[in-house]
């Protein structure tokens, strides 16, 4: 058995980035912001941002690209998927001397499956966000994005 889920609760860090696919697939990214806190060894609380990439596809990126906005509390459930890239690398060869090599890296992405917003209740007990807009279901997608070869378990 295998499975691969993500559920996230957090806030969007940047308005949502609008592209579109070679074969005409809406593809909707965006940053989400969770927060972990605890207490220290001193007995004061520390806690740690993490930032995820969110991306979503068809009918769902059409819905929050419409819909999402930043700084908007958040529910979404995925999975989790990784992307090679390559990028350029500055390293020391010598004294005063450097050269460019190019390296491979893994990046990250939660493909969103699910999507609601959170109402966030203001000081006086009023909501601030209106109530929860389910967004539209769909059946997994295919698109023309580059994503790292998936290894197949035999």
């Amino acid at each position: 058995m295998y499975l691969n889920r993500v559920t996230l609760i957090g806030f969007v860090g940047n308005a949502p980035d609008i592209r579109e696919a070679k074969n005409g697939t809406t593809i909707v990214n965006f940053s989400l912001a969770t927060k972990t806190s605890w207490k220290n060894e001193n007995g004061d609380y520390d806690s740690r941002t993490e930032w995820h990439r969110v991306v979503c596809f068809a009918k769902r990126a059409e819905w929050a690209a419409s819909r999402i906005e930043k700084g908007m509390h958040l529910y979404i459930e995925g999975e989790l998927r990784s992307h090679e890239y390559s990028d350029t690398v500055e390293v020391s060869v010598g004294e005063n001397k450097t050269k460019d090599i190019s390296v491979t890296r893994r990046g990250w992405q939660v493909f969103a499956n699910s999507i609601q917003k959170i109402d966030r209740p203001q000081r006086n007990g009023q909501s601030t966000d209106p109530a929860p807009e389910p967004e539209p279901q769909q059946q997994s997608q295919g698109s023309d994005v580059k994503t790292a070869k998936e290894d197949v378990p035999l």
